[in-house]
């Protein structure tokens, strides 16, 4: 009888990372163990596909294989061959109408084509940021909406953490369960698809690579994670996480400076306690 392969879905930034934005040496060994004996490992994000090059080239995804689940969910990806496994696009005609808010609120705005950030208002800290993690440029087009005349993966709405959770609000209200509205930083309000999370994303992976569900483990530690902790086989916060994600988690791990992932990995990959 075949040995069960574990699936372990890690979101990169406070989680995988530490705060210097570092896989950690015992983090990443334990990692290339887990692709060696077998196991699947999948980075599950907010960012593009794009920005996760680097992360995807130290776990070494461009030779041994594996997964990308990027923009919240929206996309999956085989790395290796490239192929995309699963996509749920934001529809155009909803832009029009939350840019419109964005401005009028005096927020930040950006979706993405294949090789940009495309700013829908003037640039701010939040997506200088942003271009900075994922090492994409910001494009600022003459003509935002001449320009995106496509279906998108996902728009950011930037702000101020301080006043982050009321629009968060606002912009779920006027979404009328047209499209899902969630924060995915202090700073960053996330629109994508009707049914987009990570967690519907990891879910379709698993169904492909015949994973049973006990065997997902999904890694996270703010709000966008949530619905994969709360939904995994075993859903693991970081000890750095928000509150709202330890309170749906089955284990709260060491923080992401603290090699939490490794001891995830030792507990429910190798079984060590």
């Amino acid at each position: 009888m075949s040995k069960r392969k574990k699936m372990l879905v890690v979101d990169i930034d406070g989680t995988l990372v530490n705060d210097e934005k570092e896989i950690t040496k015992k983090t990443l060994e334990k990692l290339h163990m887990m692709i060696d004996e077998g196991h699947y490992v999948v980075i599950a994000t907010g960012r593009p596909t794009k920005g996760v090059k680097k992360i995807a080239k130290k776990l070494n995804f461009d030779n041994k294989g594996g997964y990308v689940v990027s923009f919240n969910g929206a996309r999956v990806v085989d790395w290796k061959s490239e192929e995309v496994l699963y996509e749920k696009s934001l529809e155009n005609k909803f832009i029009p109408e939350i840019l419109e808010k964005v401005r009028e609120y005096d927020l930040g705005f950006v979706t993405y084509d294949k090789d940009h950030i495309i700013a829908g208002t003037d640039v701010d800290e939040y997506m200088s940021l942003e271009s900075k993690i994922t090492d994409i440029s910001v494009k600022e087009p003459d003509d935002f909406f001449e320009y995106v005349n496509f279906d998108v993966s996902k728009c950011i709405i930037t702000c101020d953490p301080k006043i982050a959770g009321e629009f968060e609000n606002k912009f779920q209200k006027m979404s009328r369960g047209r499209y899902e509205v969630y924060r995915s930083a202090d700073f960053f309000i996330d629109v994508v698809a009707k049914g987009v999370d990570k967690y519907s994303a990891v879910e379709e992976l698993a169904k492909k690579l015949g994973v049973e569900h006990r065997d997902v483990i999904c890694c996270g530690d703010s709000y966008n994670d949530i619905s994969m902790i709360e939904g995994a086989g075993i859903g693991v916060a970081m000890g750095n996480a928000v509150d709202e994600a330890k309170s749906v988690a089955d284990y709260v791990t060491l923080s992401n400076n603290d090699d939490g992932i490794a001891k995830v990995i030792d507990k429910f990959v190798f079984n060590i306690a």
